[in-house]
């Protein structure tokens, strides 16, 4: 009830100050040029060690360290990234977006087979046109976010999240949404919803490799990419 309360109460410029109560030894900050080595790594390392695609096709960390190290430049140059750094100032989590009209477009010679695929599995799942998105300025693709492993059992990624949110709503942005594809972050989504009775998630669609051409993606067998969606200027998250 008391969650409930301050949720309705506290502006989206207070969320993280709210939340870092449960976890007051991280510090979070934007993305800056000076975290793009350390950032790629990480991505790098957690997605080959996690995420359920690339895990799959057993990408090695050199396949993907190129191309998350041009992505996170393109952040950075941007100004949508969100790091978390310890008290050592040791950074510990990354979340990365994007401009929905104004996307990261990879250098070719970084896109393995592996990477081609997944690219063109995620590219399949697009906004629906209820949001009526138009120019640059008013949605944002949040497309790559890791924590070490040592930070798994701990908020960091929802306050990751949530400080990204909060930043996009001050630069105008009016609308959130990812490509989920782990299963693990989709339900704690949904477990968000739940337990503060709000609908702040709004899950649009899931697409899978039954929704392709037969032998299109043969390695991505049983897999599945949800589409979900929030606003930026919510309660809480």
């Amino acid at each position: 009830m008391i969650r409930q309360r301050l949720s309705q109460w506290l502006s989206p410029y207070l969320i993280s100050p709210l939340l870092w109560i449960h976890h007051r030894k991280v510090r979070y900050r934007t993305l800056t040029s000076t975290d793009i080595e350390p950032a790629a790594q990480l991505l790098a390392e957690e997605f080959c060690r996690r995420e359920p695609l690339c895990r799959h096709l057993s990408m090695p960390v050199a396949e993907l360290l190129p191309f998350f190290r041009e992505q996170v430049a393109w952040t950075a140059q941007n100004d949508l990234g969100i790091v978390a750094l310890n008290r050592r100032g040791e950074l510990i989590a990354v979340v990365i977006a994007d401009d929905h009209c104004a996307q990261y477009q990879p250098n070719p010679a970084l896109l393995t087979p592996a990477l081609g695929a997944i690219g063109q599995l995620l590219d399949n799942l697009t906004l629906p046109e209820k949001y009526d998105i138009k120019a640059k300025g008013e949605a944002c693709y949040f497309g790559l976010a890791a924590v070490r492993p040592e930070k798994h059992g701990a908020p960091v990624l929802a306050l990751l999240l949530g400080a990204l949110t909060q930043h996009v709503y001050r630069k105008k942005y009016r609308l959130a949404y990812a490509k989920v594809t782990n299963p693990a972050i989709l339900a704690r989504m949904r477990r968000h919803d739940r337990l503060t009775k709000q609908c702040v998630f709004d899950v649009m669609a899931t697409f899978s490799d039954k929704d392709f051409p037969p032998r299109s993606f043969a390695p991505l067998n049983k897999f599945h990419v949800a589409l979900v969606a929030w606003p930026t200027k919510i309660p809480v998250f």
